[in-house]
């Protein structure tokens, strides 16, 4: 079992909010991963385990993916 985690900090706790909601249809059991999303204050915390490298980088890579297009969308950059 291999694990990462991701902390993607927002300008506001508005802003945060919104990431989580945007994250939390990709979070849960999908067999080779299970992924977890968190907001602490301004920030998205970001927590996979999966059973190999592949399927973590995979999940990290989508949760990142949606976090930058979020941030985008905000006006905050990547």
């Amino acid at each position: 079992m291999v694990e990462g985690t991701v902390r993607v900090g927002f300008d506001s706790v508005a802003d945060a909010k919104a990431a989580l909601c945007a994250l939390k249809s990709e979070c849960g059991d999908f067999g080779r991963s299970k992924s977890a999303a968190k907001r602490s204050g301004k920030e998205v915390v970001v927590s996979v385990k999966a059973g190999d490298v592949v399927a973590l980088r995979a999940s990290l890579n989508t949760c990142l993916r949606l976090l930058s297009v979020v941030k985008n969308g905000l006006g905050e950059g990547v």
